[in-house]
Formats: C-alpha cells, structure tokens, sequence
C-alpha cells in the first residue's frame, strides 16, 4: 500500500489545483490562529469547501507514503484542514489521518482545540487500538508515544552504537532519559555517563534523573561532578560535560559501560570537540562492550564515529516527522500602513500570503520592529526573541518591556533576588516584572536557571535570548521571533544551528502548532530557513589534521 501511495502522491503534487487547494486550507487554517488576522481565503466559502473535501483525501493518501517527506505534508494537510472549518466530518477526519501518523500526542491535543465531541465508534475503535499499540508504562503511567518514540523505545536496548537525528521538537531526550533509567535499574552494576555540552543541561538532565532514580533506589550514586566517591556504590551515573569526563578519566581508572552524548555535533567544536573525542576513545579502550548513544538535532555523518569507537557500523534512527506542525511565516511592515503586518507563509514550494493583521501598534521604525512584532503575535504562550549578542538581547528586552504597563506580582520575589544577587540598578530586576526576561551566557548560573524555571513556569512571556539556547537546554516555546542570521558584528550563523532555534517553536503535548515569525525575511542577505539545513558530523581532530 506505501508503495501505490507514493507514487499517487507524485501524481498529486504535479496537479495545479493540489497546491491551489493547499493555499486556500493553510492561509484558513493559520489565519485562524492569529488574533485580528484578515485572512486571504476568507472571500471564498464555496470554494474553501470544496478545496477543504479535497485536501482531506489528499492528507490521507500522503499519510499512507512511505516517503517522509509526504508524510510531513499529510500532517500539516490534517492540522490545517481541522482549524479551517467548523464541520465535524473534516475535523475527525483530520484526526483520524494524526492516529495514522502515529502522532498520538498531536491526536491527544488537537481533539482539544477543535472539540469535535464524542468520535464516531469507527475512528474511536481504530485510534484507541493505534494509540494502545504505543503506550508505555513510566513511573505507573500510560505514556503514548509516536511511532518515532515507540521504535527508540524498542531498539535503544538492542544496540551496542546508536545515533538519533531528531529535530528538537520530536522528543527524542524523553525517550533517551527513560532508558538510561531502565538501563541503571535493571543493572545489578552499571557506570553511566551523560555528556553535555553547557552547564545548564547538566543541571537540567541531573535534576529530572535524580528525581526518578532517588526514588527507586538508594544505592545510586549520581554527579554533576569529577569526583571519586570511596565509598562506591554498584550504580554511577555521571553528567558532566566534556572537559569534565577528561579529569574524571585523568583520575580514575575505571571503566564506563552505557555513554550518552548530547548534542553530538559538537564533535566538530574545535578543541572541545578533539577533547571528546579523546573521552570516546579513553573510555572505548576500556571497555569494549561499552554502549554508545549520540543524539543531535537533525545530522548527517554519523559515520565518522566508526573510526573512533573502531566499529563497523553504527544503528542511525532518524525523522524529520515532529509531533508538532511547525509554521515559518515571514513578518513585514505593511508598505501603505504603519499599522499593519503582512504575513505569509514560508512553504515547500513558495510563500502563500496569508493575510493582514492591524495593530494600534507601529512597525514603522526598523530597529524596534522585533520588539513591537513579538509584542502583537507573540503575548500567548510564551515567546523566544533572538539577540545578537548580549548587549542586544538587553536592548530587545528593555524595548518589549518598555510597551507593557501591567507588572507581575509573583515576579516579584526573582526582582528581588536580582536586586540583593546581582545588582540592584540591573536592568532585567526591573524587565521581569513585566514578564520580560533576557538570557546569555555569561550570566551567573543561579539567575540564568531562575530565568529559565520562570520561562518554563510560564511566569515570563518573553524571552530573549543569544546563540546559547540553541542548544543544551529544553526551553520550548509557543512561538520563535528572529530578525537576523547573523551573531556579534555581524558573522553568519550556521544555518543548521539557526534550524535548531526555531525548532523551539511548539512544545510536545502542550502545542499543535508553533510558529517561527521571520521579520523582514525578504530582506535578509542569506536566507537560511527557506531549505532544511542538517549539522554535519565532522570531527574537529580529523579536519585541523587533514
């Protein structure tokens, strides 16, 4: 069936009114969430009808290639469609094309927004049978997992050298998390260790592992730290950065037997990554039968890891299919009114103009245009604004706040701690009253985490932050705004770690849809977000050598 279904779904794409179609749904279906939004589609009933019967088979066609690619198409097909009518017979048949997608957590959450009811019993009996054929036990919950989470789930146990490529949104660390607490569990003597690149992620993965393994059993030594305990235990588990497993190794002769790298492009950082790539080997010569994961935000070039870990081949699980619809619209300044944004979708093909949006806000002047575009798309479900640098991130953030005249109250108690900590005329004290933080990497580490836990609490709105959120840290958002590809004076960023930002927009069981607001993307010089761009897995030893 995959077979006929891809090469029908070839046959589709070469039909004019397909994409003609596609245009109608989407703008629709886009529209709709967005505040005041005229949408481009809405002169058209009839036709939005017909187009919408249509698009729906399309989707289910698509849902059933074995190309991932049209798989992606299908459920974006499904979402748009379900929020581009108020019909049931669409809506449940928009859901029932996510179930077969496997994306149950999607299924979970549209059924939510669009509230169709009770379901049919047809699609009740099949979707309850697929989400089943998914779900997990986890701290005595049912979890039900997408079929990309379901298939880690079975094949993490089976494989010595494993290698995830997964955007960010895909939940690929849940699953990752989970079996490195099956793996020290069920073990009767196991040293582990996680290796990530910032010190915020080690704070963040040893405080969700400490919290299920504490619980489960005592004799669990866990570290953030290169330190030997003598009194060992029969469990280990280090989470240390790259720099700190050298100094572990340096010290300590023992051997590890499970090894997880974070963020594995980093092989290719220069001296950091020769530095891990001194660890992997360290730790390989030690003990042969040591198992390996690596994990990345969407990669290629796994394979580099054969020579250093001198294996034959290494198990690659990959998708680019995410439980959330990711929209990347282009923001600009109406050209006949201050006062008004247009915006259009960044497609397969093209951009599909969605629509005007009129503010009592202007968007005339360039260098406040950021701000005052994530202040009118942005005050619902928390929004990352990119900054430069850390003095633009400052700037930003004092331009958003500067617009918001209702304070926080519960805020109040991290303004304080910034005044006594830090210093009492500092500028973010007085932002996060507002619901306005900024985030660089320079900051202390307690405030920088006292930020990032109001973030994730939903206490702060905004969030403006530099290229170090683009990696380590699970701090998704409902929306993504960013102006530039370029970092400091002007340096281009690399596209791939660009991606991973915006890949930020939509978080797993809370949103459907996320949305990457490209402001003046007409105008950027290089345009890196228009094709996906995956980070290349290049060691930084191989390549100062070569």
């Amino acid at each position: 069936m995959s077979t006929f279904a891809k090469d029908l779904t070839q046959k589709i794409r070469l039909n004019p009114m397909f994409w003609s179609d596609l245009e109608c749904i989407w703008s629709k279906g886009i529209s709709s969430l967005i505040t005041g939004m005229q949408s481009n589609a809405d002169n058209n009933s009839d036709g939005i009808a017909n187009a919408l019967s249509r698009q729906i088979r399309s989707a289910s066609i698509f849902a059933k290639s074995s190309m991932e690619k049209d798989r992606v198409l299908a459920q974006n097909m499904a979402v748009y469609a379900s929020l581009a009518t108020n019909e049931v017979i669409p809506k449940q048949a928009a859901l029932d094309i996510l179930s077969e997608l496997g994306n149950h957590p999607g299924h979970e959450k549209l059924s939510s927004v669009v509230n169709i009811g009770t379901e049919n019993f047809n699609s009740f009996l099949r979707n309850d049978l697929l989400r089943k054929l998914n779900t997990v036990e986890i701290s005595n919950q049912d979890f039900a997992l997408t079929d990309f989470q379901f298939r880690l789930w079975e094949e993490l146990p089976k494989n010595n050298v494993t290698a995830i490529s997964a955007p960010t949104s895909a939940g690929k660390s849940f699953v990752v998390l989970e079996h490195l607490y099956r793996s020290i569990l069920s073990a009767d003597t196991i040293n582990a260790v996680f290796i990530a690149p910032t010190r915020a992620l080690l704070a963040e993965v040893y405080g969700k592992m400490s919290a299920r393994l504490e619980k489960e059993e005592s004799h669990i030594r866990i570290s953030t730290i290169p330190t030997i305990d003598s009194d060992a235990t029969r469990k280990q588990l280090f989470i240390l950065t790259q720099e700190r497993l050298q100094t572990l190794l340096s010290v300590w002769d023992g051997a590890f037997d499970l090894v997880i790298t974070d963020e594995a492009q980093a092989i290719g950082d220069g001296s950091r990554g020769m530095i891990l790539q001194d660890c992997l080997e360290t730790v390989k010569s030690r003990n042969d039968k040591a198992k390996f994961l690596f994990l990345a935000p969407g990669a290629v070039g796994f394979e580099n890891f054969n020579d250093i870990l001198d294996v034959a081949t290494i198990k690659v699980e990959d998708t680019q299919l995410t439980p959330v619809v990711q929209n990347r619209i282009i923001v600009k300044s109406s050209s006949n009114n201050e006062n008004a944004l247009e915006l259009s979708l960044l497609a397969e093909k093209k951009s599909i103009f969605l629509g005007k949006r009129e503010s009592e806000r202007g968007f005339a002047n360039t260098k406040t245009r950021l701000a005052a575009v994530a202040l009118d798309l942005g005050s619902d479900g928390g929004s990352l604004v990119y900054g430069t640098g850390a003095a633009d991130a400052e700037k930003k953030a004092g331009q958003i706040a500067s617009d918001i005249d209702k304070e926080k109250e519960n805020l109040k108690e991290l303004s304080d701690f910034i005044k006594k900590h830090v210093h009492k005329r500092y500028s973010l004290a007085s932002y996060v009253m507002k619901g306005v933080g900024f985030h660089y990497g320079k900051m202390p580490s307690l405030l920088r985490e006292a930020i990032e836990k109001s973030f994730k609490s939903k206490d702060l709105d905004f969030l403006v932050c530099t290229t170090t959120l683009f990696q380590g840290v699970n701090l998704p958002a409902r929306n993504v705004f960013i102006d530039t590809p370029t970092r400091g004076r002007g340096d281009a960023l690399d596209p791939a770690s660009l991606w991973n930002f915006a890949g930020r927009a939509g978080r797993l069981g809370l949103d459907i849809v996320g949305n990457v607001f490209l402001v003046d993307y007409d105008e950027w010089e290089e345009k890196p977000l228009t094709e996906r761009e995956s980070f290349s897995i290049s060691p930084s030893f191989k390549k100062s050598f070569n």
